[in-house]
């Protein structure tokens, strides 16, 4: 357990069946709050399963012979500073308290959902040496079902992948019809 905290750089809460605390792997790369997480595992189904916690991070529920792992808090997604401010001001006004939130959020390690379903395929390998990994088809599903698809009927401006190849040829162009000296087809041109 310890080599996957140290391997990840996300905290690992160590539980008991009764979740007693055993141990806590964490770091000083990421903070962790209090949370009381023994709600957090459902013995009867006994798989993982993702929750988040007040700030909108990321924890993942693992058991195996006994023993329960609370991993996290990470995010699924990278966090701007406006996202992050925007979460602390829904859960509080105390402005005291924004800074040590805002440096908890942003500390956060990403790992995107597709990641997470290889983690629980590791773990799941690792801990019972099973590489079948039966919530992996869900975790799957969800990251489909979620995707984001280009606008229908829309021609996508590929050039935001090579802005530096745009602003070369665009400024040619613009010499080469100074060159010319076609002040109709410049001013046509600069007004697209």
């Amino acid at each position: 357990v310890k080599s996957i905290h140290v391997m990840t750089h996300i905290p690992i809460h160590v539980f008991d069946e009764n979740f007693n605390l055993e141990s806590c792997y964490a770091s000083e790369r990421v903070h962790i709050l209090p949370y009381d997480f023994t709600g957090y595992y459902d013995k009867e189904k006994g798989r993982p399963f993702l929750f988040s916690g007040m700030l909108e991070e990321s924890f993942l529920a693992y058991a195996y012979s006994g023993t329960i792992l609370i991993i996290g808090p990470f995010s699924i997604g990278y966090l701007t500073d406006e996202i992050i401010d925007a979460r602390i001001k829904k859960i509080t006004k105390d402005e005291k308290r924004w800074k040590q939130f805002h440096e908890y959020l942003s500390l956060l390690p990403v790992m995107a959902l597709g990641d997470i379903r290889d983690f629980l395929i590791h773990l799941n390998y690792v801990f019972k040496n099973d590489i079948e990994c039966p919530y992996s088809e869900e975790l799957y599903r969800q990251v489909k079902e979620n995707r984001i698809h280009l606008e229908k009927n829309v021609d996508p401006d590929w050039r935001v992948f090579q802005s530096d190849l745009y602003e070369y040829l665009y400024e040619q162009q613009i010499l080469e019809l100074v060159q010319k000296g076609d002040a109709g087809k410049l001013k046509e041109m600069l007004s697209k």
